[in-house]
């Protein structure tokens, strides 16, 4: 499974190696941030900002994308909302979208029940290729997230979309080598860098309480000591290992 580890641009020095990202829109008109983006390399996701609290626009969404050369839009969703208040925001995107990009409808839902209405929903609009799956999917039972990945969409939508991604980690660390096992293309987080810079081993939790990620996380000016740095390699080492089956194709 491919990780998009979301860090700062001062730390870009320590994730060279990184090819899968997730990218903020509504930090489009930071500089920093702006010209950080456009030097990352391989499979870039646009979020539209829903989890942040800053959605960004339809058409502006779209600009945003050409600029920076994403592969891929995240659909914009109402993070916690109603499924069908999703549903409605999608299908008056469409109007919007361009054969340049991939996208990817985020599920949201409160039950079972109402994921699976979204589902349905997001098969009907033949632009979604990609489904988003939030941490927040998981509230009631830590293990929904992966429920829906390996068992509703696979059975359900009969090879409808052509991929999964999961966006954010759950309060529950460990998931991500659940997820890893079939079926999901990637997964974003913030949670092993967050972790180093308060002296944290990721090895060491067995829970974590998430949070959108503010914008001085990705502006601030950083210098790390040792410990920080060591700390940020050994859970960027360790989330990797346990997210390692391999993916299929972006």
């Amino acid at each position: 499974m491919h990780t998009a580890l979301i860090y700062p641009p001062d730390l870009h020095h320590l994730f060279q190696d990184q090819e899968y990202h997730l990218v903020l829109a509504h930090l489009f008109p930071h500089k920093k941030y702006r010209d950080f983006v456009r030097t990352l390399k391989g499979y870039k996701i646009l979020d539209s900002g829903s989890a942040e609290g800053a959605p960004i626009s339809g058409r502006e969404l779209i600009e945003i994308a050409w600029t920076w050369e994403v592969n891929e839009v995240i659909v914009p969703d109402v993070y916690n909302g109603h499924y069908r208040d999703n549903l409605d925001l999608a299908v008056d995107f469409e109007r919007h979208i361009v054969p340049d990009f991939k996208y990817m409808g985020a599920v949201q839902g409160h039950g079972i029940e109402e994921v699976m209405a979204c589902l349905n929903g997001f098969s009907f609009l033949e632009y979604i290729t990609t489904i988003g799956l939030p941490r927040n999917l998981n509230r009631d039972n830590k293990q929904d997230r992966t429920f829906i990945a390996q068992d509703v969409i696979p059975k359900w939508t009969e090879g409808r979309f052509e991929s999964v991604h999961c966006l954010g980690c759950s309060e529950w660390v460990r998931e991500v080598a659940l997820l890893s096992m079939d079926g999901v293309r990637g997964i974003d987080t913030s949670m092993p860098v967050k972790l180093g810079l308060d002296y944290r081993y990721l090895g060491g939790i067995a829970s974590y309480t998430p949070s959108p990620t503010t914008d001085e996380y990705f502006l601030a000016d950083y210098d790390l000591d040792d410990l920080q740095r060591g700390f940020i390699e050994r859970n960027v080492e360790l989330f990797r290992t346990w997210a390692a089956t391999p993916s299929g194709e972006l």
